[in-house]
């Protein structure tokens, strides 16, 4: 049965767990292809003559107090030199093997097909808002935009749904480090972009009613107004509902932070309303950011933090001599105990195992990780020096 997420639905995918999915490959291909068709038309667009005004001359016919700064701009190179990477990691894991030696990318599915579905559409849209946005089309690129980083929330969303699902499984697989792999590059990455094009977006709609015949102030203040409606509502539901999704994602809060100081280097001036509102604006995203930055770390280090590893108990059991099938004494029991090398039980998981000792009847109380599987002596028990040992493994 598919799992609904928000507006997403996420397939299932039971059958598919460690083996090629061409539909898959097939969807990470055409992703691939429409950003690397974005690159083509960024690149080399404006110097063959595509574009007749570019992206920042259109923005100067209009101005508005959302308007950025060159050098906040070259943002969109960091984009797509990370956006890369996440590419360079999904390819490489369709080639990637587990210790069982299946392939990376279906062993579970973090990114799946919707993943790349609306990560396709977000690099589509964008290489056509280009084109709108230079014909002065405004409206319609205010409509692809608003579609680019929705697009590019839901793919955000599916990641976290399916990184939050198959967690336990890659940690008892001990296969942290594609956890962390997916967070960095993939989420994170993604992040950076939804939240860069949430800035854009807002840029666009304020160039929209000055070209509609507003106001350029009047503009500016009602997409500020806006907008910081918007990321209060994202700050609150990503560091509450959201948390236990998106506790090690920061990078939204960087875009926004830096596309606000973008403004205030372009358009400051203290007489301005705007500004101001700016300036405040600014302070609460990055009161917000460190909010998160510090709850990242708390995340960080009790996940690191190393608890005392549990013992694993081997009784010897020693019987006494045997006259005519019955013992003249208790047998007597004595314990050692071994460190298990497992570091990752977790101590609310440790409980009181209560073992009978099968000679001497007798109850013996020892403390053991939750049990779920139990090896049995293959042999049965001699008569003298008995040696009973049970391990018990936690998943």
């Amino acid at each position: 049965m598919a799992t609904s997420f928000g507006c997403c639905v996420l397939e299932p995918e039971d059958e598919h767990t460690g083996k090629h999915r061409p539909l898959l490959i097939l969807t990470i291909v055409i992703a691939t292809v429409f950003y690397g068709l974005l690159l083509i038309m960024n690149i080399v667009g404006e110097y063959a003559g595509i574009y007749s005004r570019g992206v920042n001359k259109v923005s100067d016919e209009y101005p508005v107090d959302l308007a950025l700064s060159t050098d906040v701009l070259t943002l969109w190179t960091f984009i797509y030199v990370w956006h890369f990477v996440i590419f360079i990691y999904c390819i490489v894991s369709i080639f990637r093997k587990t210790s069982l030696q299946k392939p990376v990318y279906t062993s579970p599915t973090l990114l799946s097909f919707f993943f790349f579905g609306y990560m396709a559409v977000s690099y589509l849209l964008l290489t056509g808002w280009l084109f709108l946005w230079d014909r002065l089309l405004i409206a319609p690129a205010v409509v692809f935009m608003f579609v680019i980083f929705g697009s590019l929330y839901l793919a955000l969303f599916v990641s976290y749904r399916k990184l939050n699902h198959y967690s336990k499984k890659l940690r008892q697989a001990r296969r942290t480090k594609e956890m962390w792999m997916i967070i960095v590059i993939v989420q994170n990455g993604v992040a950076l972009f939804a939240g860069w094009t949430t800035v854009i977006f807002y840029l666009n709609l304020a160039v929209c009613l000055v070209y509609w015949n507003v106001l350029a102030a009047t503009s500016s203040l009602i997409c500020l107004c806006i907008f910081a409606v918007h990321f209060i509502i994202f700050a609150l539901t990503d560091l509450t509902i959201l948390h236990k999704f998106t506790k090690y994602v920061l990078t939204p809060y960087i875009a926004i932070a830096v596309a606000l100081a973008g403004m205030l280097l372009k358009n400051w001036r203290a007489d301005s309303i705007n500004a101001i509102f700016i300036a405040v604006f600014l302070v609460f995203v990055v009161i917000c950011a460190i909010i998160k930055f510090i709850r990242m770390l708390i995340h960080i280090v009790r996940a690191n933090r190393k608890v005392t590893p549990p013992s694993i108990t081997i009784s010897t059991v020693t019987n006494s001599t045997v006259t005519n099938g019955n013992s003249t004494d208790y047998p007597t029991t004595n314990e050692t105990s071994f460190s298990s090398d497992n570091n990752d039980v977790d101590v609310d998981e440790i409980i009181p195992v209560i073992i009978t000792n099968p000679v001497a009847d007798e109850p013996v109380e020892r403390r053991e990780p939750l049990a779920t599987v139990s090896e049995e002596p293959e042999h049965p028990l001699p008569d003298r020096n008995l040696f009973l040992s049970e391990f018990v493994l936690y998943n």
